[in-house]
């Protein structure tokens, strides 16, 4: 244990690099091997909270719930969701929200998910440069997800702006604060009345239908998981997408790899997933007294577990700082595990692997512009780029 303060949150405003640089130097990767080796389970007296850095102790809070709370205040809040409520109502919320989140459902939106990417591609392919993340992850993810929930062609266009505009202000997904997430809330209250008066058979309408035991989600629930599924499904995507550019860039041998074998596309999109987590930490609660590591923890104690840390942990993942396409196994921790891990996970991964073949398909010899300055996220839970200037050749 240390009392130095955390580097990560003292230079996270000025956290970039040059697009020449090693992404392996790139915060926080070294400090993530400096703590894990020298400082596995760190206090910060600052944070008033307990870091955890490796693999091991990280999944073994994940899945011990009777003991470690996703609930950061010991009675329940109006506005908890799935991600912040502990059993029996977080099971009751996703046995309910599973029966319209479905493999079959997914399944039934590929088709639509490759016509959107397409989509985009014939406009970003009559220019020989872009910025990926305004012009493929940011329309991208929005798009699928409207298409799920059910939103009109007609209105996309001013919730993609306004997300946009949520993402930028560094607002959060779940207690919307600025004027645009309002709006955006506002706009999912109004569809979801809507479907309740008029249903069809897109998402929402099947949340509406979803039932166990009698019981259904009310119309707060629903809205606050819609908003869920759109902002942090938003957010997610769009760092996967930049992220996978980010990989292909740094470890072109392995881009070289997935061009030649599109099939290889949801390794690697596990890989970009366990390398650069777009999410590089969760917030634990301590219900009573235990031990992790050695260290006495007390009722009450706040726990920051640094997903990212464990994805390089090298007694999980030999060789870690090796991008593998082809790692096997790869049970990175990127979406969480246990009962808490991520409902859109599923969404992601179809997202990103099959965008990725496609892009590949009618992009070829890209590369970053070697004068871009690349400037992390301004969200220090979240890891990606505000940007991402390329050069390539459309294929004909």
């Amino acid at each position: 244990m240390t009392s130095q303060p955390l580097p990560f949150f003292q230079v996270r405003e000025n956290a970039h690099i040059d697009a020449s640089q090693p992404l392996a130097q790139w915060y926080p990767f070294p400090w993530y091997q400096v703590m894990r080796e020298q400082a596995p389970v760190y206090y910060d007296e600052s944070l008033h909270s307990w870091s955890f850095f490796r693999y091991e102790d990280i999944n073994r809070i994940l899945h011990d719930y009777e003991a470690f709370s996703s609930q950061l205040q010991a009675e329940a809040a109006d506005d908890d969701t799935m991600l912040t409520l502990d059993p029996p109502r977080h099971h009751q919320l996703r046995a309910l929200v599973s029966q319209a989140f479905t493999p079959r459902m997914l399944s039934q939106l590929t088709p639509r998910i490759t016509q959107i990417i397409d989509e985009i591609l014939d406009q970003v392919t009559q220019s020989t440069h872009t910025d990926a993340i305004a012009a493929i992850g940011f329309p991208f993810p929005s798009a699928v997800i409207a298409e799920m929930l059910g939103v009109p062609r007609e209105d996309r266009d001013i919730l993609q702006e306004w997300t946009e505009t949520v993402m930028v202000e560094q607002s959060s997904a779940m207690r919307p604060i600025s004027p645009k997430a309002g709006q955006a809330y506002l706009y999912l209250q109004d569809l979801v009345k809507k479907r309740q008066r008029n249903p069809g058979e897109d998402m929402i309408s099947q949340l509406i239908r979803a039932q166990i035991d009698g019981k259904h989600l009310d119309f707060t629930e629903i809205v606050t998981f819609c908003s869920l599924l759109y902002f942090a499904g938003y957010e997610t995507t769009i760092n996967l997408i930049g992220n996978s550019f980010l990989c292909m860039h740094m470890f072109p041998e392995q881009e070289a790899k997935l061009r030649a074998q599109p099939a290889l596309a949801p390794g690697f999109v596990e890989e970009v997933l366990r390398y650069c987590s777009s999410i590089q930490f969760t917030i634990r609660r301590v219900k009573h007294d235990v031990v992790v590591a050695g260290q006495q923890l007390h009722e009450n104690d706040r726990l920051v577990l640094w997903l990212g840390s464990a994805n390089h942990d090298e007694a999980a993942f030999p060789n870690a700082e090796h991008f593998d396409l082809q790692r096997t196994p790869n049970k990175h921790l990127a979406f969480g595990t246990s009962i808490h891990i991520c409902l859109g996970a599923p969404l992601a991964r179809l997202n990103a692997s099959t965008a990725l073949p496609r892009i590949l398909a009618r992009m070829q010899d890209i590369h970053l512009d070697p004068t871009a300055r690349l400037e992390r996220v301004p969200r220090v839970v979240a890891f990606g780029v505000k940007s991402l200037p390329i050069t390539f050749r459309p294929v004909q």
